[in-house]
């Protein structure tokens, strides 16, 4: 979806293309009992960029998923069949944000990476002080960053 996309989104001719992934562990607790089942998971968040020849942004796409598997009491084993992304479930998701649902901090974000180089992106605050980037996405940024990092890394 992110290759299709990049053209529309800013990407030309004899860009490079790369991906990022940055994996989260959300399982806070891992012991089954006899009467309780374990709910294991991970955020993974993701990012494709597009990078002209000086290395700087000409596309993104960010997303992410939160896939999940519960360990039963009776030691089985039941996972969803389907992981839908967050960009997937659109208007489905339901960011609790007043003012955007997630795709659209997410597309926030993806625009403000636009033009800028990898110490660039390294250098926007993930605390929230960029009034800028506060504009557009107010979502907590730090795993869609370290992904674009990761994938601005690969091609560098």
């Amino acid at each position: 979806k992110a290759c299709s996309s990049a053209k529309v989104l800013g990407a030309a001719k004899g860009d490079r293309v790369s991906l990022g992934i940055e994996a989260v562990n959300a399982t806070s607790d891992v012991t089954a009992t006899d009467d309780k089942d374990v709910n294991a998971g991970i955020y993974v968040s993701m990012v494709a960029v597009t990078l002209d020849a000086d290395g700087r942004v000409t596309s993104a796409v960010a997303d992410m998923a939160e896939p999940a598997l519960t360990v039963m009491s009776d030691g089985g084993i039941k996972a969803p069949d389907m992981v839908e992304t967050k960009l997937e479930q659109g208007d489905r998701y339901g960011t609790s944000s007043i003012d955007k649902e997630w795709y659209e901090h997410s597309e926030g974000f993806c625009g403000y990476l636009k033009g800028k180089t990898r110490a660039e992106v390294a250098d926007i605050p993930s605390d929230g002080s960029d009034a800028d980037l506060m504009a557009l996405c107010t979502i907590s940024i730090e795993d869609l960053q370290k992904a674009a990092l990761d994938a601005m890394a690969a091609v560098n």
